[in-house]
C-alpha cells in the first residue's frame, strides 16, 4: 500500500457500519491503501452505539436547583431517579408545569428550562472526552509498523 488510512468513525458510525465499508471498499478496489477501523475506548457513548440517558449526581443537582428557583415542586425525591422511564416522567411534569405557569402568566411565553443528562457507554466505559481514543488510535498505528499483515517498506 501507499498509504495506511484510519477511519475515525463518528455521527453514530462504529466499524461495523455498513455505509462505512461500502466506501473503503470502493477505495481498496480503485487505490492502492490500507484502511484501519478502530473500535476506540468508549465507541459506544453515542446512543446510535447504545449508549443509553440517565441522571448522574450533577445532572440531578442541576435538575433540582433549577426547579427550586422557578418554583417547581417535583412530585418525588431526585434521588429516586434510577432509570430512563422515570428521568422522562420527571421531564414530562416540569414540562408541564412550565405550560401551566406561562398560562398563567408566571414564565414569559418563550421561557424554557435548560436541563442536563448523561450518557452512559455500553461497557460502562468511562468518557474522558478524546485521550483514550487517540491513545488506541496511536497504538494500532505503532503496532503496524511492527507487525503489518502488507509490506510497510514499500
Amino acid at each position: 500500500p501507499k498509504a495506511l488510512v484510519f477511519v475515525v468513525q463518528g455521527v453514530g458510525a462504529d466499524c461495523n457500519d455498513v455505509y462505512l465499508k461500502f466506501i473503503i471498499e470502493y477505495l481498496l478496489k480503485n487505490f492502492n491503501l490500507a484502511f484501519v477501523g478502530v473500535n476506540y475506548h468508549c465507541i459506544g457513548n453515542r446512543p446510535q452505539t447504545g449508549s443509553t440517558f440517565y441522571l448522574d449526581d450533577i445532572d440531578k443537582l442541576i435538575l433540582k436547583a433549577s426547579c427550586e428557583a422557578v418554583d417547581i415542586k417535583l412530585p418525588y425525591d431526585i434521588d429516586k431517579i434510577q432509570d430512563y422511564k422515570q428521568m422522562s416522567e420527571i421531564f414530562h411534569f416540569v414540562n408541564n408545569q412550565i405550560v401551566k405557569g406561562k398560562q398563567k402568566g408566571n414564565f414569559t411565553p418563550n421561557y424554557f428550562l435548560n436541563l442536563h443528562v448523561s450518557l452512559q457507554p455500553t461497557k460502562n466505559e468511562y468518557q474522558n472526552f478524546g485521550i483514550m481514543q487517540a491513545q488506541d488510535l496511536l497504538n494500532v498505528a505503532l503496532y503496524l509498523k511492527k507487525h503489518a499483515p502488507f509490506d510497510t517498506m514499500g
